[in-house]
Order: C-alpha cells, then structure tokens, then sequence
C-alpha cells in the first residue's frame, strides 16, 4: 500500500505488535493530558475501568499524578492498580464520594456505559475549585449538570477525541519510554469471528489483536 508521509509515524522498535491498539485507545487517553495543564502533585481520577481506562491509569501514573480508578465496581479494585491506581473510589458508595468531594484536579471518564455518566454532579462535586471534566468515552449522549455547580466552583467540561500526528508520534515515545502496555487478547485472523463475538458481548480483555502467519 502507498500512504502518504506525513500521515505515517515510526513504532518503537522496543514497542511489540501487539500494543497496535495504542493507536486508537492510546492517543485517545494520552491526549487529554496533553490539553489540560496540571502541576506534578496534582490529583486525576479515571473514570471507568476498561478499554481506555486501563491504559488512562497508566498515563496518569507515568506522568507523576496522585491516581484514582473510578468505578461502579468492587471487582475492578486490583486490577486498577496493577495499572497504576494508587487509590479506587466506588462510585455507587455515597459515602466513599462524599469524603473526597473536593479533592480533584482533574477527571477523566473513560466509561463506555453512557448511564455511569449521564448524571454528571456526583462527580463534579468530587472536583476542586476550577477542577476540569474531561469526556471522551461515550459518544451521542446527553450529560446532565448543574449550573450552580459549575458557576460558583468554577468548573469545567471539556470534550476530547484524539490528537494529530505529532501527538501520536510522543504518545507513542511516551508509552515505549514507560512501558505503557494494553492489556490484550491476541487471537489468528481466523478466528475473527469469535474475537468479533467477545467484542459484541464485552467479554474482551480489553482489546482483541489479530495476527497473520
């Protein structure tokens, strides 16, 4: 195939094939960090433990940030901090939210589930004066927030996606520098099938990789 050169980015010959899915779920976790500008101590939470998430602590981490794994689940705990979590909050325990209200620098929701983050208040009320919302993953909803709570602690919401070229190139560096490594299930191309099966029914951990002879 012919690709044009400006579109192309060099894989660290350190980084193995099988981190392919740091080309999408990478740049899209990396990028965040690269818009919001924090100062070294400060406080980032991950909001969903999956796909992105796994790979957002492990961003978070390697950049020096005290890091919290969010989620609606207990059985996430461990895993949260294989990836780098020095804390896990459950978002459904009212009191666990209530004690590190006002304690985040920054928030960064990784949930695919678009009802973990329809209602947005109990997680910006875990946010300091001028703390940021960051959504990036889940598309075509519509988030809920209070306006009082937005004016008079001076939060904001923000929207991300991915970067460009020159993002993917350091997020690529960054993530062959520190080991950043998705957790992935490699299968042959035959059996597409199946790996697109555990895909539809969220079975994957987390990312399937397809391989040719």
């Amino acid at each position: 195939m012919r690709v044009y050169h400006k579109f192309l980015n060099l894989i660290p010959e350190s980084m193995p094939s099988n981190n392919a899915p740091l080309l999408c779920a990478g740049i899209t976790t990396y990028f965040p960090f690269m818009q919001h500008d924090l100062g070294h101590a400060s406080k980032v939470g991950i909001i969903g433990i999956g796909g992105l998430g796994h790979i957002a602590l492990q961003y978070s981490n390697a950049m020096g940030y005290e890091t919290v794994a969010i989620s609606t689940s207990e059985s996430k705990r461990e895993e949260a901090k294989e990836h780098g979590a020095r804390d896990f909050l459950i978002s459904k325990n009212e009191e666990e939210m209530k004690k590190s209200a006002h304690t985040f620098d920054l928030l960064l929701s990784t949930a695919s589930n678009s009802s973990q983050v329809e209602v947005l208040d109990p997680y910006l009320n875990l946010l300091k004066p001028g703390g940021t919302f960051v959504l990036s993953g889940v598309q075509g909803i519509n988030v809920q927030a209070s306006s009082i709570n937005l004016i008079f602690n001076r939060l904001k919401i923000a929207g991300s996606n991915i970067g460009g070229t020159q993002d993917m190139r350091e997020m690529l560096e960054f993530s062959a520098l520190h080991k950043i490594t998705p957790k992935t299930e490699v299968m042959p191309f035959e059996k597409v099938n199946e790996a697109l099966d555990k895909v539809r029914k969220g079975t994957a951990r987390y990312r399937m990789v397809l391989t040719r002879e």
